[in-house]
């Protein structure tokens, strides 16, 4: 089962061990007390939560680091996260880390003590992970896919969410999200990292996927980009 949590609510998803398909989905808004308090409340009543699964995986929308593998140490959470955004209040958010492989990165970020707490009584092995390390982990599928040559731009647009980053020849070269509102917000975000990264407007390669007002930057970048490639809507709670 995953939980998948974002600013205005959460979803539990069930799917099949074997096959991955949907056997239960359930969606709640934040009420009154917060995500945790909402999501005890639900958690009681919920269709989804009657099932036992094998395990129990949150998903995330948080503020977070991408750390070198090979300059990672879990004892060094709060110094790896302080370098970017400052000291941060650990009686309201436990720090977590996703360890990537394939990108030789490992992601730091922040989970609501209270949903832990909500999450714990019932499932207390369950695991933590971030939405960019779930968009992270399918851009490297991708990548891999496509033959992970060149230099190319990823972007995906998910609730107000928009995740770019960017690999070369394979590797992670920049990771950053943004909260948008609107087509040009996310258009600008979209070439001022293009930009910063010094792509090539002929040559090298965005791809972009999520939701319908994904699909318009998609048309528009066009107007700036040689090459914009659409990827449909990725599934960020399959586990």
């Amino acid at each position: 089962m995953s939980i998948r949590i974002t600013a205005d609510g959460f979803s539990f998803v069930i799917t099949e061990a074997s096959s991955g398909g949907v056997v239960c989905s359930e969606s709640y808004p934040t009420e009154q007390g917060g995500v945790g308090r909402t999501l005890l409340r639900r958690v009681a009543q919920s269709e989804a939560c009657r099932f036992t699964p094998q395990r129990v995986c949150v998903v995330v929308d948080s503020e977070s680091v991408c750390v070198p593998l090979a300059d990672f140490r879990p004892e060094d959470l709060r110094q790896h996260y302080a370098l970017v955004y400052g000291e941060v209040d650990f009686n309201q958010h436990r720090l977590c880390y996703s360890v990537l492989p394939e990108l030789q990165v490992v992601e730091v970020f922040t989970v609501p003590r209270d949903v832990c707490g909500a999450v714990s009584g019932t499932w207390p092995e369950a695991t933590y992970t971030s939405a960019s390390s779930m968009v992270l982990n399918h851009a490297a599928a991708f990548c891999l896919e496509c033959g992970g040559e060149g230099n190319c731009l990823f972007a995906y647009l998910e609730d107000r969410q928009f995740f770019l980053l960017s690999m070369t020849q394979g590797q992670l070269r920049y990771s950053n999200h943004f909260v948008v509102e609107e087509k040009q917000n996310a258009l600008f975000f979209l070439l001022s990292v293009w930009k910063e990264l010094s792509l090539d407007v002929f040559r090298d390669v965005c791809y972009l996927g999520g939701n319908a007002l994904a699909q318009q930057v998609a048309e528009e970048a066009r107007t700036y980009l040689q090459q914009v490639e659409w990827m449909g809507q990725l599934d960020l709670t399959h586990l």
